[in-house]
């Protein structure tokens, strides 16, 4: 796993700062400005999936918008892919973040070949996983490794919860399911569902 230090935030400080330019898309922007929050959310749930991965481990990170939190990763030596479906957010990603360990490509999840990915991360809730549920989650698992993680964020549907848990528990070795808001860990509550701005979910693969 790894460790966590200063230098893990160090390049999003430096975004903060504008040292480094970056260029949101209109529905980011709008989303920041409205609920500001969700950018201290958005920021949490990359940093614990940061804690979950080790150096060199190739990861797939789908629909990962402007690439802010990919580049979070890739700073810290993992083997980093963007998946973006949006043309323009893929040239954002593109002319926002240059790093040896990281890669954006444009294309949808159903067109990434599979790759024996050591983990895939998908925290920014893709209209595919919402409307195509087993589809979206099916085209996952058979991109991962054996023994494989996957790390989701979902909006705080409790119909769409279930349904990503019950596929998670039929065919991940186990898995784990909780909210991150407000920096606090909620452990997984069916009432407190409706009330969260989102939930993180993930498992293990079975080899």
């Amino acid at each position: 796993m790894i460790k966590e230090t200063k230098s893990n935030w160090e390049c999003v400080t430096s975004i903060i700062k504008q040292e480094t330019p970056v260029t949101l898309s209109e529905l980011t922007t709008q989303l920041f400005l409205d609920q500001p929050e969700e950018l201290l959310s958005f920021l949490n749930q990359y940093k614990f999936a940061s804690k979950l991965l080790k150096k060199d481990q190739k990861v797939l990170d789908i629909g990962c918008r402007e690439g802010l939190g990919s580049y979070i990763l890739a700073k810290e030596g993992v083997e980093v892919h963007g998946v973006i479906e949006m043309n323009t957010e893929y040239k954002m990603a593109l002319a926002n973040f240059s790093h040896p360990n990281l890669t954006f490509s444009c294309q949808k999840v159903s067109q990434i070949p599979s790759s024996n990915w050591d983990a895939i991360i998908c925290l920014n809730h893709p209209d595919s996983l919402k409307t195509q549920t087993e589809i979206f989650l099916k085209d996952l698992y058979a991109k991962l490794d054996n023994s494989g993680l996957v790390i989701l964020s979902l909006p705080a549907d409790l119909s769409l919860f279930e349904k990503v848990s019950k596929f998670l528990q039929d065919k991940f070795m186990f898995f784990w399911k909780f909210a991150i808001y407000n920096d606090t860990i909620i452990p997984d509550n069916k009432t407190l569902i409706p009330l969260l701005p989102s939930l993180i979910i993930g498992g293990k693969k079975r080899k």
